[in-house]
């Protein structure tokens, strides 16, 4: 009779071991409830239980206690219990603890609700030792203990309120009329905390009165602290005018989570009516081969008056004085329809002797618009011997013309120092220059000063300048012919030691054609070394290739750079 109940009661187990393993919610909390005890399981010792009759968890009444509030994390059909104070249910020979590393446990679900815990074939079971239930995790079957999963109600937690911060907030200079705005950095940004810029994806504009763009901000440029910016356009703005630029919301940003809303600024430049102002062809230290007279120019006049002819002195380094009589002079250019009112000031006669001399222009000689008087102003300049100034010659170019790898920069040797020319408004004629290719597409070269070159050199590099003024090399790599006319180029030369000056202004002549051929280009080749044989582009057999040039390598061209 015990054998047949027995056999029924296992019966009854295979079929709940084959029913399907339950689907528990990971995202929610539970209280195991042993059915049997109306206790439920509690981490009451951590870590502390290695061995012995009980384990580091027992089954005890609710409690409110995070040791007795368990979630579940899955594994394929698996689960690990941990507390909700950080620890797992670990099975421990028979004995369960609460360790950092938990058993893999699988949950049988019973057809009342309740389900069997498995601790691989083996199962969960509630005894009272000396007072207290504890669980076993070597239980067969028959002694299986029912767990009931009672969710625990979850308090959701409202998002934290964030704190308040202060709002981005900026000012634009100048923020008074002004006469003309400045591209390179005349307009800049101050904000009340430290901020970082995003670009926008369209451009930011300055526009006029009539919504017309005048410029685009290419570029900000911060100081250290990230508190102002330089506003960098690609126009400066002179008319007369109200001028708005709107920075898009979202650009900038700060470390306290503030986002900057759109901004808008007003720029006003005025007509302003500038103060006449005054020079003398001899402003600086100059030095000349002979002197005879002085002119005044002016920029601004509307009226001039004369007060005094004769009130301007000449030193000579002698000691010798002499005055000067002025004289109103007025010049008209036919050809620009332009009338120019100069001072020219002679002193009787033509000064050739070497030597320094002084002149002295005292302060109310002249008076300019009726009310503003000159001030004083005293003159140096020095009388040389005339130099012979040698013909302009280019007499080697770097690469040589011919075949090469590539073009990166190429180098120019004049027979003397020369520099680049400048303009009327002192800006270098000849600092970008252009090498066309066989269809006439232009490839820009820019003056690159190198110190490591002597002064009758000029090196040119193929690219340009970035935003910053740092030198960005652009080498043209694509086989085909590419010529330079160094008639683009004008410098100055001539140089005189003596007075710190060129005496003479001219172009190059001549045309230069390279062949890129494409040619990986190498830093050198050691022939010992390398074991390799080399020749020279004359077809010598060399030792090395030290010096920049086209060689043959093992019967391959290469350049070296």
């Amino acid at each position: 009779m015990r054998k047949l109940h027995f056999s029924c009661f296992l019966a009854l187990m295979v079929a709940a071991v084959t029913t399907a393993f339950a689907q528990i919610d990971t995202n929610k909390e539970y209280r195991l409830k042993d059915v049997a005890s109306g206790t439920y399981l509690n981490a009451s010792n951590y870590d502390a239980h290695t061995e012995g009759t009980n384990g580091g968890v027992n089954s005890v009444e609710y409690a409110e206690s995070d040791d007795q509030i368990f979630t579940f994390e899955q594994e394929e059909s698996s689960y690990r219990l941990k507390t909700k104070s950080g620890k797992y249910i670990y099975c421990q020979q028979w004995n369960v603890d609460a360790l950092d590393s938990g058993t893999l446990l699988n949950f049988v679900a019973n057809e009342d609700g309740t389900y069997y815990i498995m601790n691989g074939q083996n199962y969960f079971k509630v005894e009272l030792v000396s007072g207290v239930y504890y669980p076993f995790c070597d239980a067969p079957a028959d002694m299986a203990a029912k767990f009931e999963l009672v969710e625990v109600e979850t308090t959701v937690t409202p998002e934290p309120e964030l704190p308040e911060v202060d709002p981005i907030v900026a000012t634009i200079s100048p923020s008074e009329p002004v006469s003309t705005i400045w591209g390179d950095g005349d307009v800049t940004i101050a904000f009340n905390k430290a901020v970082e810029y995003t670009a926008p994806e369209a451009d930011i504009q300055i526009v006029d009165a009539n919504n017309e763009v005048v410029c685009n901000v290419t570029s900000l440029i911060f100081n250290g602290a990230k508190t102002s910016a330089f506003v960098m356009l690609d126009n400066s703005i002179s008319q007369a005018g109200t001028y708005t630029i709107t920075f898009p919301a979202g650009v900038f940003t700060s470390e306290d989570g503030a986002v900057s809303e759109e901004m808008t600024f007003t720029l006003t430049i005025e007509t302003v009516i500038p103060e006449p102002t005054w020079w003398t062809d001899y402003d600086y230290t100059e030095v000349t081969k002979e002197f005879s007279k002085l002119t005044i120019s002016f920029d601004n006049l509307t009226e001039l008056k004369l007060n005094d002819a004769n009130a301007t002195w000449l030193f000579t380094s002698a000691g010798t004085e002499f005055e000067g009589t002025a004289e109103i002079v007025e010049t008209v250019d036919e050809k620009e329809g332009k009338a120019t009112t100069n001072i020219v000031i002679t002193f009787g006669e033509t000064f050739t002797e070497v030597g320094t001399y002084y002149i002295t222009i005292p302060a109310g000689m002249f008076t300019m618009n009726g009310e503003f008087n000159n001030e004083e102003k005293n003159l140096v300049f020095r009388i040389n011997a005339p130099v012979d100034v040698v013909p302009l010659e280019i007499i080697d170019v770097t690469p040589a013309e011919g075949e090469v790898g590539q073009i990166e920069k190429i180098i120019i040797t004049f027979n003397q120092d020369v520099m680049l020319a400048y303009d009327e408004n002192w800006q270098t004629i000849s600092s970008v220059i252009f090498l066309k290719d066989e269809n006439g597409n232009e490839y820009k070269l820019t003056e690159n000063y190198n110190p490591s070159l002597s002064y009758s050199q000029l090196e040119y590099i193929c690219g340009g300048y970035d935003e910053t003024w740092n030198m960005i090399a652009e080498p043209i790599t694509v086989a085909g012919k590419y010529t330079l006319d160094v008639s683009q180029i004008v410098v100055d030369y001539g140089y005189d030691s003596s007075t710190y000056m060129y005496n003479a202004t001219g172009y190059c002549e001549g045309t230069y054609t390279w062949t890129v051929t494409g040619s990986t280009a190498i830093k050198g080749v050691d022939a010992e070394s390398a074991n390799t044989v080399i020749y020279d582009i004359t077809g010598r057999r060399v030792k090395n290739a030290a010096n920049a040039g086209i060689y043959i390598v093992n019967g391959k061209k290469v350049l070296v750079k």
